[in-house]
């Protein structure tokens, strides 16, 4: 039942995304200034835990069914940042492999769905979605970016 929330989420995430033709900044858009302490704390937790999401990719990457897999990081565009989510299915040569499961707002030269390399030195944060034991684990940034909203 989780597992159907989950995908639920992800489908209307990604259906409101698709449907954002507003100028109106959603109310998922944070703004941070550049060295916000706090958010960079956060990262180098994500950083220093990487082992643990990669060991977990090469082991059931192959697991769509029980297991997703996301980094954040950041996209930039004629100067433009914006930091958004990518589901990942690969790591090759210290790069992630994925598709983009954000709808940017700020930047132009991407949009949700599109194929996205990460390398793993840029990754501000990850999740892992396991229904196999009914777990969320990583997504470290998560409470403190809602309190900024």
């Amino acid at each position: 039942m989780k597992k159907l929330f989950v995908y639920a989420g992800l489908l209307l995430l990604s259906l409101q995304a698709c449907n954002n033709t507003s100028t109106k900044k959603p109310d998922t858009v944070v703004g941070l200034v550049k060295e916000d302490r706090t958010f960079l704390a956060l990262k180098d937790t994500a950083q220093s835990k990487m082992s643990q999401f990669v060991d977990s990719l090469k082991r059931h990457a192959d697991d769509e069914k029980n297991y997703i897999f996301a980094v954040k990081s950041d996209f930039v565009d004629k100067g433009e940042h914006e930091h958004m989510w990518s589901r990942v299915f690969a790591l090759q040569n210290g790069t992630f492999q994925g598709m983009l499961v954000d709808s940017p707002y700020v930047i132009k030269n991407i949009k949700i769905q599109d194929e996205v390399t990460v390398p793993l030195k840029d990754v501000e944060d990850w999740v892992i979605y396991d229904e196999v034991h009914h777990k969320k684990l990583g997504s470290f940034s998560s409470e403190y970016l809602k309190s900024k909203r």
